[in-house]
């Protein structure tokens, strides 16, 4: 029998990378202090949906199929994020460890794609996402330095906060006939806008409370820290599932971009840098500007999910030889024409993984 193909998922992705874009467009501003909160409301199931929607599709692999998916993307387009980044907003560099700015997903579908197998073999997929939430909790209540240099370049706050979703796509997946019959649109719609409704009213009463989503986990919490951490959980969760079911299961004009979020992913910065870091940064700190802004950048990155751009992701990152031709390239340029930051230690990780992975036989 052939595969039906979920519109459902690519209609939710086509969005959620819209989202993407747009928050990552606005980062220049900081959270525009008029709406701080309902703007991290809204960016705060941004990255939670995309994860479950990565564990509903995930498939076990070899690890080097998962280097191919992964990795070679990851030092890719750090390093060409790197030095775009780096005319654009000098101090960029001094957030590069081993995971580039807006790369870091890669890195931990990387690390859920490793480690999931063999936890499955261990135990069974419930009990796993019961354990990835109570290690969730565990790692914030033990005090540590959150700005540490292997927290940070590991990314390790974001691995721990987001396997939970990553595991919760898993689970969707084994139930999902059963959940999209008992769930109709209507019914999602109006749960969803109920959530949501109740969400945003305990955020206005607990600022806090929005800053415990996966991103911002805090070290040495209170019982009553872990309290807001689960109840933020349930929320976010609640929103991001039911938004995905509040979505319509038909095809689309846009349905097809849905399937190539990864391109946008990957390239949107080579939009966002020079256009909000450039010259929208020069522009005053309006909430006109800001929106301009985001139009241009969200209507750029649009040119990513042409045709064209697909073949040629598809040719650059298809081909190992050139994607290690391309990194030793940019390794070079970085290396030798950065004199500012020759002694930045973060480099040196750069010539030792794209010369590992290039020795390996994946």
């Amino acid at each position: 029998m052939e595969n039906v193909r979920n519109y459902r998922m690519d209609n939710v992705k086509f969005f959620m990378i819209l989202g993407i874009v747009l928050e990552h467009s606005l980062l220049i501003y900081g959270y525009p202090r008029q709406f701080e909160i309902l703007w991290a409301i809204v960016i705060s199931w941004l990255m939670p949906m995309f994860t479950i929607i990565s564990g509903f599709f995930f498939k076990e692999k070899t690890i080097c199929k998962y280097a191919d998916k992964y990795i070679y993307p990851l030092l890719l387009f750090s390093s060409i994020n790197f030095i775009v980044g780096y005319f654009f907003y000098p101090s960029y560099h001094e957030g590069i460890h081993i995971v580039g700015y807006a790369m870091w997903y890669l890195w931990a579908l990387f690390i859920f794609a490793v480690v999931t197998p063999p936890l499955l073999r261990l135990f069974n997929l419930k009990l796993l996402f019961i354990l990835s939430g109570i290690v969730m909790i565990a790692y914030q209540i033990i005090p540590q330095n959150s700005t540490s240099i292997i927290v940070n370049a590991l990314q390790i706050n974001r691995i721990i906060g987001f396997y939970p979703y990553f595991l919760m796509g898993c689970l969707l997946k084994r139930n999902y006939s059963v959940v999209e019959a008992k769930l109709s649109l209507t019914k999602s719609r109006i749960l969803c806008a109920c959530f949501l409704s109740l969400y945003t009213i305990c955020c206005l009463m607990c600022k806090g409370l929005v800053w415990n989503s996966g991103f911002y986990l805090s070290f040495g919490t209170s019982i009553s820290g872990i309290g807001r951490i689960l109840l933020t959980y349930i929320f976010i969760s609640s929103i991001a599932f039911l938004l995905l079911f509040s979505m319509p299961t038909k095809k689309y004009f846009f349905s097809e971009y849905g399937m190539r979020t990864m391109n946008v992913y990957m390239l949107h910065m080579l939009i966002v840098f020079p256009f909000s870091y450039g010259i929208f940064s020069k522009q005053p700190d309006s909430i006109a500007f800001m929106i301009c802004n985001s139009i241009v950048c969200i209507l750029l990155c649009m040119i990513f999910f042409s045709d064209l751009v697909n073949k040629c992701m598809y040719a650059i990152l298809g081909n190992k030889k050139w994607c290690f031709a391309i990194l030793y390239h940019l390794e070079l340029l970085i290396v030798t024409h950065f004199k500012n930051i020759e002694n930045d230690k973060s480099l040196n990780y750069w010539s030792w993984h794209w010369t590992n992975l290039s020795s390996s036989n994946c």
